[in-house]
């Protein structure tokens, strides 16, 4: 019998098993190999979306940058050491694209606010004068 916080023969062979599976996928995904792509998403698809569904509270939202993901780990899957742990990269990857939307959404409305301050510009044209000064109510009545 094991006591609590000790490690068992057992769990040291399979978090060996794991780490083994988890060079060979690394490895795998270094050369570019499909399987090993196919694998790792099979193996982590369903974290890394809950993961991004938690940050997020949007379910569209949070598919998109589960596809972004896998775009990301696909192109820079080259990048990797063959001493990386995949499981935390591929968690910084969604962190990081969540990270990245949090401040573009902020831009954005940034930028909103900035434009509803702005005074209107000057109509330029008849048409445009006419609709101005009926949409602030300066027409004279006749």
């Amino acid at each position: 019998m094991a006591l609590q916080g000790t490690i068992t023969g057992h769990e040291a062979q399979a978090s060996d098993a794991g780490r083994s599976r988890q060079d060979d996928w690394v490895e795998g995904l270094r050369r570019g190999d499909p399987r090993t792509f196919d694998q790792v998403y099979d193996a982590y698809r369903g974290r890394i979306f809950g993961y991004l569904l938690r940050l997020l509270r949007n379910r569209p939202l949070a598919e998109d940058l589960l596809q972004e993901t896998w775009l990301r780990v696909a192109r820079n899957a080259h990048r990797l050491h063959a001493d990386s742990r995949l499981e935390p990269w591929l968690f910084r990857i969604a962190h990081n694209l969540v990270m990245s939307h949090r401040r573009r959404a902020i831009l954005y409305l940034d930028r909103l606010d900035q434009l509803r301050r702005q005074e209107p510009e000057a109509p330029t044209t008849p048409l445009e004068a006419s609709v101005h000064t009926e949409t602030r109510g300066d027409r004279k009545s006749t």
